[in-house]
């Protein structure tokens, strides 16, 4: 076995050992769009087992809202459902400090997507999503995974080009 081999056998071992502990987050897109013509735009922020949202970043935009920031989650990101469907409210305005507006927001932690359970999907209990979309970027983890094995494989057919050269 060649001091290469042996390199690129511990870089991709490396990868993989910092790749499985790299997140203890996961940050999703979201997008939704209710009744009224109303549409939330932004993030949310989930631990890494997906189940419970722990911050939100988003703006929501027509419908007779304004344009209303959203920034936090009602007490810390509590579930008001059991799993795998959870649901939790997402908040305008300051923490401890007031607000105006809140979502629903209900997801099923196994396929991350909306769900009916717990308290819907809708603005201050009466204007409800008719369209959503939520994840869709893959965790760090994943990425680099998948560089190390293009680096990987890489490697060998330049071993190979070499071997026959």
């Amino acid at each position: 076995m060649s001091i290469r081999t042996i390199a690129a056998s511990a870089a991709a071992f490396a990868t993989l050992a910092i790749a499985s502990t790299a997140s203890a987050a996961v940050v999703l897109p979201i997008n939704m769009t209710f009744q009224s013509g109303a549409v939330f735009s932004g993030t949310v922020t989930m631990t890494d087992d997906h189940s419970l949202v722990t911050g939100v970043n988003g703006t929501l935009t027509g419908g007779g809202y304004g344009s209303d920031v959203f920034s936090w989650i009602w007490s810390g990101g509590y579930n008001f459902a059991a799993a795998p469907s959870y649901s939790t409210f997402l908040m305008d305005g300051t923490e401890g400090g007031g607000y105006s507006h809140w979502i629903a927001f209900a997801f099923d932690q196994n396929t991350l997507a909306f769900s009916g359970a717990g308290y819907g999907n809708q603005i201050d209990y009466r204007d409800s999503m008719v369209s959503g979309a939520l994840g869709g970027v893959p965790e760090p983890a994943t990425w680099a995974l998948m560089i190390s094995g293009f680096g990987l494989a890489g490697a060998n057919l330049r071993r190979r080009r070499a071997a026959f050269a």
